[in-house]
Formats: structure tokens, sequence, C-alpha cells
């Protein structure tokens, strides 16, 4: 089985897959009003990884050189069309929000299946005699429940 390396070199077994979680690349941030794009250091696999990333603004830290507004970002591997192609940015800016909806979508539906699953559990807890176990656990499921609301 090949493994994920970690900086120390030490790796986490994961089925088909040799990446080191350090290697860095450029990564591109644009601003859809302008037709521009920047360039910044990021992680090589975030889009993989962590691909709901794709399309914020992240700390608004990366601003257009021309107007001064929060770029997004597109991830490492996109293409970006030439600045002249109207129609192909509008394309790019349509499939990149199509996919922050996606994965916010996704993650409300899954905080959403969460609490109905820890609602359902604290039900049963409920109905069982008491004991110290049952209310510790109770107490777990209690305070996941108030993080997700």
């Amino acid at each position: 089985m090949k493994s994920i390396a970690d900086r120390n070199g030490e790796g986490l077994n994961f089925p088909l897959l040799t990446v080191k979680r350090t290697t860095m690349t450029n990564g591109n941030w644009a601003c859809f009003d302008c037709r521009l794009t920047v360039r910044r250091p990021t992680l090589r696999m975030v889009a993989f990884w962590r691909p709901w990333v794709v399309g914020s603004k992240g700390n608004e830290h990366v601003k257009c050189p021309q107007c001064k507004e929060a770029c997004r970002f597109l991830g490492p591997k996109i293409t970006v069309p030439p600045k002249r192609d109207k129609a192909a940015w509008e394309k790019l800016r349509t499939q990149i929000m199509k996919s922050k909806r996606y994965w916010s979508d996704r993650s409300r539906e899954q905080k959403t299946k969460r609490k109905h699953e820890i609602e359902k559990r604290l039900q049963e807890l409920g109905r069982k005699p008491k004991s110290s176990g049952r209310d510790h656990l109770i107490k777990i499921l209690q305070n996941e429940l108030a993080e997700l609301t």
C-alpha cells in the first residue's frame, strides 16, 4: 500500500496515492470583473483535498491589482482564459459559482443530517436508565448539537 508522506517523511496509509502534503505550487486567484488573475503560493493538492475552497475569497487577502477587490480562489491547475475572451470568463465564473453552491449545499445537508442523528440518539438515550456513561454521552451530544446550531 502506498502512503501519503508528511513533513517528517512518515506516512499515512492511503491506497493508490503518494503525495507529499507540503508540496507547494502557485494557485490562481481571479477577479471576474476585471478579468485579471493573481498567482500566490498554495498547496498543490488543495483543490483535491478541500474542493469547497474553490470559488471562495479566502480571508480576502488576495486583492485585484486593478480594482482592489478580493479575488476568488480558482485552484492551482485551472486553465484561465485570455482577458479579451469575455464569454469564456463568464463561463468560468458560472462553473466556479456552481461548484461553490454545490459544496455549500452539501455542507448544509450534512449538518442537517448530523443534527437529526444527534436528536434521534438523544431521544433514545433519554428513554434508557440513568448511568454516568449515559449522562456523559448526552452532554457530549448536546454540545455537538449546540455547535451545529
